[in-house]
């Protein structure tokens, strides 16, 4: 591949990545000080693959930048914020918008317009985590899921007035959430991406096994970074 602009060489450095598979699964990768790798690898093979990745992610910004070193820099830094997200395998929370739960699906649409937090509870385990991604979806053979991030996460006692009637609930915790929409797709895209059967359907807030869940998230953050 010869990418001729920024997009492709991200999309050639994603290749890399996942070809490679260091930032996922051994965190070999610490991150950028200005374009060089800081590193520790367990042995001289590892350290030899990560030399080579280094020299072919220079590459693919040198084709696109040339000598332009803040380009190149922006390259270099769009590539380890992607790193850096997909680092820690992270949770895919979702819950269904029904008729039961579009009054407080409503109401937190209303509370983002307002610049108010924007808040649902945890799921039964409550064990979500900030930076986990959580999506609203609309069941459906197409249907939809619009994706937002846990920005902070709260106990139970800060769970609001209006979801009083919620029996059953009362324990979980309240997550917190961020006011931008970070992805919009499809639940038939979300179903093909985590090999689910066509007939599936959301059902309460649950999170998705984590390495399924991750494999959407990969998806979502290849098109937000």
């Amino acid at each position: 591949m010869n990418p001729t602009t920024m997009e492709d060489a991200l999309l050639e450095i994603e290749r890399l990545n996942t070809k490679c598979e260091l930032e996922y699964t051994k965190g070999y990768i610490q991150g950028y000080n200005e374009g060089y790798m800081e590193h520790q690898s367990e042995t001289m093979e590892q350290i030899d693959i990560q030399k080579k990745q280094l020299a072919n992610i220079h590459r693919v910004s040198n084709n696109i930048c040339g000598n332009k070193y803040s380009l190149k820099l922006h390259c270099l830094q769009r590539w380890k914020k992607y790193t850096h997200e997909l680092r820690r395998p992270k949770r895919m929370l979702i819950t269904p918008i029904t008729t039961k739960s579009r009054p407080d699906y409503n109401e937190q649409m209303e509370r983002i317009k307002a610049n108010d937090l924007h808040l649902w509870d945890d799921s039964v385990k409550n064990n979500s985590e900030i930076g986990d991604y959580f999506g609203y979806v609309v069941n459906g053979s197409i249907g939809k899921i619009d994706i937002y991030k846990i920005i902070d996460i709260s106990s139970p006692k800060d769970r609001l007035i209006s979801w009083s009637n919620n029996v059953g609930q009362e324990n979980r915790n309240v997550i917190t959430l961020s006011q931008k929409c970070y992805y919009s797709g499809t639940l038939k895209e979300y179903k093909e991406i985590l090999n689910y059967k066509d007939n599936w359907n959301s059902q309460g807030t649950q999170a998705a096994a984590i390495n399924l869940g991750h494999k959407y998230i990969r998806h979502v953050i290849n098109s937000i970074i």
